[in-house]
């Protein structure tokens, strides 16, 4: 399975999503945003395709490259470091900034959103250790993916179930979803590069497979409690809390969403959560459609998040994100067009195929290391989600890439004689 054809696959699940799911876009430019994007897809592609043919030759040395005997220091740096930087961010959340989540996570987040708009900088020194640490269980991913073949199946289940459970609470905390669709992504990044070196498949045996299936049934299930909680929070039924939410996200529900709400007001409260999560996933259409109905603005909002947390750090001065769409997502090619019209969409288009490709032709001719399949992983994952949002600017994206360099580093050491 090539990184090519999961683009496509997702890219082609999304706007089968879109037909789908019974929400309707507010605005005209509907259908110059599947255009846009469709025509992303297209010259992205082609570039990446193009990188693809280029022979890759013989494997050679990378950097960061880890041997079998060194891959469990590698998975054990991963999820206690994760675990650190998870109590971290509890300590600081709970203990120094006073947010209280026995009322919920809807309440948790208002409160600590409160809290940041009355702070400058950082919240403390153990914010930022857990937001630097606290991801660290995805490099443990690409251990457990990368060698499966080494590792006994008892190994990979336990690894797996910490790394699922440490993904959970991570998400609770920081009150977001997007943790989930980063560690699905990356997992799906590190199988991609797995396969293009020609290893076997995963064989997962049935208990491994029961505890995957149970985990989506999981997450599945957070998210549409996420949008309960909210509508909780609102004092709404889940119908009224889809209105109001898909049409801040630039969307109406279809007909056949109302019709079910007079006949059947109960399961349209069911169905309204689910709805949302759809709706949440792909709201970048509607986000790009608006982009294209009024026009980019004076804002510049490509790598918004880096440019943030470098003011923050004080690296950089003072940066204005606000602009007229502020807390929705556009897709890449919509990002792209917002900041330079259709020339940028174009130029971003074959940059993001160059770079793709040349990532593939990276992982054909390299040996698994953390550094190099970080990054490469890293390009794979910003084309994956690149319907959905710029994976950049997710929170979590730019830690992340931290601690491949970071664990890269510290896997060359044995910090602890029985790794």
């Amino acid at each position: 399975m090539s990184a090519l054809k999961v683009f496509l696959a997702i890219w082609f699940g999304y706007f089968l999503l879109i037909a789908v799911n019974p929400i309707v876009s507010n605005g005209s430019g509907a259908y110059a945003a599947f255009l846009l994007q469709f025509l992303f897809v297209v010259v992205a592609g082609f570039w990446w395709g193009a990188g693809i043919t280029i022979p890759a030759g013989t494997r050679g040395a990378v950097l960061g490259a880890v041997d079998d005997r060194k891959i469990k220091r590698v998975i054990y740096l991963g999820i206690a470091l994760s675990a650190f930087g998870t109590i971290a961010i509890a300590a600081d959340r709970i203990l120094l900034q006073g947010v209280d989540y026995s009322e919920g996570i809807a309440v948790a987040r208002q409160q600590w959103r409160k809290i940041g708009e009355g702070r400058d900088g950082i919240s403390s020194v153990w914010s930022v250790l857990g937001y630097l640490l606290s991801t660290s269980f995805v490099v443990s991913m690409w251990g457990l993916i990368s060698h499966f073949e080494k590792l006994s199946r008892k190994y990979f289940a336990r690894n797996v179930t910490l790394i699922f459970f440490l993904l959970m609470i991570n998400s609770v905390l920081i009150g977001g979803r997007s943790i989930i669709l980063l560690a699905l992504a990356f997992a799906l990044a590190f199988y991609c590069l797995r396969r293009a070196r020609s290893f076997g498949r995963l064989r997962l045996g049935g208990k491994v497979k029961r505890r995957v299936a149970l985990a989506g049934l999981a997450i599945l299930f957070f998210l549409n409690y996420v949008f309960y909680a909210r509508a909780l929070t609102n004092d709404v039924g889940g119908f009224e809390y889809m209105v109001g939410m898909v049409g801040y996200l630039g969307a109406k529900p279809a007909d056949i969403m109302v019709s079910l709400h007079e006949s059947f007001p109960v399961l349209a409260d069911i169905v309204s959560y689910n709805v949302l999560v759809v709706t949440y996933l792909t709201h970048s259409f509607y986000t790009t459609a608006a982009i294209i109905e009024v026009g980019g603005g004076d804002t510049f909002i490509l790598f918004g998040y880096v440019r943030q947390l470098l003011s923050k750090l004080q690296v950089i001065g003072d940066v204005n994100l606000y602009w007229f769409l502020a807390g929705r997502f556009p897709s890449l090619p919509g990002a792209l067009y917002h900041d330079g019209g259709a020339i940028l969409s174009l130029i971003g288009a074959c940059i993001s195929g160059i770079l793709a490709g040349g990532a593939s032709f990276y992982s054909r001719r390299s040996r698994p290391s953390v550094i190099g399949d970080g990054m490469v992983a890293s390009i794979f994952v910003v084309m994956f989600l690149s319907p959905f949002v710029l994976a950049v600017d997710i929170m979590s994206f730019p830690f992340i890439v931290a601690e491949f360099l970071l664990i890269g580093f510290l896997a060359r050491f044995r910090l602890i004689r029985r790794v």
